[in-house]
């Protein structure tokens, strides 16, 4: 039974016996007091004595008024008495109309409406058809004789009745006021009776509210130091719960929010590991970054040495074809110095040869170099996913403790806090991941188009060794047959010119080797930028890791073994 069912029950008992002891006391009081039933009742037979005495229901007046009319002298003497008789038989006729409508009955009934009001009338109607007449007459005898043999006999019939009116009216008078004396000693009995039961209601009501307060005391002292003790971060107590009332729903409650607390901090533990472990994953991952960003820097420097040097031999190879037609304009002019020309010419293509050779060869160097470093790339945009994935963890891992922490109100803001910075930081590592990858998309597209350009340098170099095999054929057929001369050196100023255009081309071919090279510098500066963040959010993150730790620590939420509830 709850508490509020136990307060109605004795409120309601209460309540209940004093309403009984106000109706029986409002009844009594209705029926004694002045107007009441009892009082008109008593006030009924007193007004009926009254009425049966002389005038008006009691005749005697009117039988003395009739005595004088007989006796007087002269007709001026009746005409007052004669009035005087109407009167009072119309007050006579008025109080019998009213004792008609009123609430008597039985045989004081009959005596009063029957038996005393017909010889009364007929009393009236003898007075007024032959008692007048003969007095106004001044027919003193005749009235005299209508007076003693007519009115006297109806009047001692009227009297007789009267008698026995005031008889019964005053027995019933003196057993009505026995009734009311009655019915009060009854209704003081019980008013008695009701005070007490209303004492003992009011006194088992004291007794359940003190017994209700003492308990209620006891748990709610037991609720406030487990609360305290759950203020002071141990989670580990439970209380009894208890009967089903309003403080065992307290209780229960209490229970409730603790097991949440417990498993929310057990949560949070186990949050606090998972982030302990991404930073120093996240950690491991910008040192991989650095190495990575060093050997890049690397490869950077050996293709800038290598395109150094495939400059320099397309400047040598452009100082050869300079040479080759000046040689081919001295041909021209002497015929002498043929073989001298044609031995240089000779000198310079092997040259160029080994040029091309060794440019084909810094080629394929820079080619695999460039699949090298989309590797790499390809290796960092794994590294930025894996932060990525870690960050949306910890940042649901953040909006679960916020959840947690609203849940626990007051003695949960301090999460709320803890959880909004991990989610802040989870929001940074986001954006530093998705720059990191956008700029190896960025590096991607660079070596994509350098490994384009060095291809379109493998071509010119190829055929640049193949003109450089046609100049040597051509040296050779002038050495074999000199007869052929002429054409020999239009082939070679041919040849000249080929090889000319195609070192114009490996010129700009090394120009965009070198502008591809400074690209990739730039990525791996900004590389490393997004390595130095990323490793600065991995090491607040750690920070705010340990924060929410020594946080946490505060809170004793696994229960000791042999501890028992409150």
């Amino acid at each position: 039974m709850s508490l509020r069912l136990k307060l109605l029950l004795g409120v309601g008992m209460a309540a209940l016996a004093f309403t009984a002891f106000a109706l029986v006391a409002w009844n009594t009081v209705d029926a004694t007091k002045v107007n009441g039933a009892a009082y008109r009742e008593i006030v009924e037979g007193k007004d009926l004595v009254a009425d049966v005495l002389p005038p008006p229901e009691y005749i005697v007046e009117s039988f003395l008024v009739a005595y004088q009319i007989a006796d007087a002298d002269t007709p001026a003497e009746v005409a007052p008495l004669a009035e005087r008789l109407r009167v009072l038989r119309a007050e006579h006729v008025q109080r019998h109309d009213f004792w008609r409508e009123s609430g008597i009955d039985g045989r004081l009934r009959t005596l009063m409406l029957e038996d005393a009001y017909g010889p009364a009338e007929r009393f009236y109607a003898v007075a007024e058809s032959e008692l007048l007449p003969a007095a106004s007459r001044g027919d003193t005898e005749r009235a005299f004789a209508v007076l003693n043999d007519r009115l006297a006999p109806l009047f001692a019939q009227h009297r007789q009745v009267i008698d026995q009116v005031v008889t019964l009216a005053n027995e019933h008078l003196a057993g009505d006021e026995l009734a009311v004396a009655d019915l009060l000693r009854a209704r003081a009995a019980w008013l008695t009776v009701l005070a007490v039961l209303a004492a003992a209601a009011f006194g088992f009501l004291a007794f359940s509210v003190n017994r209700i307060a003492v308990t209620i005391m006891k748990r709610l002292g037991s609720a406030v130091g487990f609360a305290a003790d759950m203020a002071r971060g141990d989670l580990t107590g439970t209380l009894p719960e208890g009967p089903e009332d309003e403080v065992g729903r307290l209780i229960r409650a209490l229970n409730a929010m603790a097991r949440s607390f417990r498993s929310v901090i057990a949560e949070i533990t186990g949050g606090i590991q998972t982030v302990a472990s991404a930073s120093t994953e996240l950690s491991a991952v910008a040192g991989s970054m650095s190495a990575g960003v060093v050997e890049m820097n690397h490869l950077a420097g050996r293709m800038n040495e290598t395109a150094g040097h495939f400059s320099a031999g397309a400047q040598d190879v452009a100082a050869n074809m300079q040479q080759a037609t000046a040689n081919l304009h001295t041909v021209a002019s002497a015929t002498g110095e043929l073989s001298e020309t044609v031995g240089s010419i000779a000198s310079s293509s092997e040259r160029a040869r080994t040029v091309s050779e060794e440019a084909s060869r810094q080629a394929r160097t820079v080619s695999a170099t460039m699949d090298e470093l989309q590797r790499a790339a390809r290796e960092i945009g794994n590294v930025t996913e894996t932060i990525s994935h870690i960050s949306s963890q910890t940042n649901l891992l953040a909006l679960n403790a916020t959840i947690e922490a609203a849940h626990a109100g007051e003695a949960g803001r301090g999460f709320a806090v803890v959880a909004s910075e991990i989610k802040e930081l989870a929001r940074q590592t986001t954006i530093a991941a998705d720059d990191i990858q956008r700029r190896i998309t960025a590096i991607q597209d660079s070596t994509g188009s350098a490994a384009s350009d060095i291809s379109s340098i493998t071509e010119i170099v190829a055929q640049m060794t193949e003109f450089t095999g046609t100049i040597a054929a051509a040296i050779e057929e002038q050495t074999a047959v000199t007869r052929e001369v002429a054409s020999s050196i239009a082939a070679a100023n041919q040849g000249v010119a080929g090889t000319n255009g195609h070192m114009s081309e490996i010129a700009s071919g090394s120009e965009t080797i070198a502008d591809g090279i400074r690209r990739v510098n730039t990525g791996l500066g900004e590389i490393g930028s997004a390595g130095q963040q990323v490793d600065a959010s991995a090491a607040e993150l750690s920070r705010l890791g340990e924060a929410l730790r020594v946080s946490v620590g505060r809170f004793r939420y696994e229960e000791p073994v042999g501890a028992g509830s409150r």
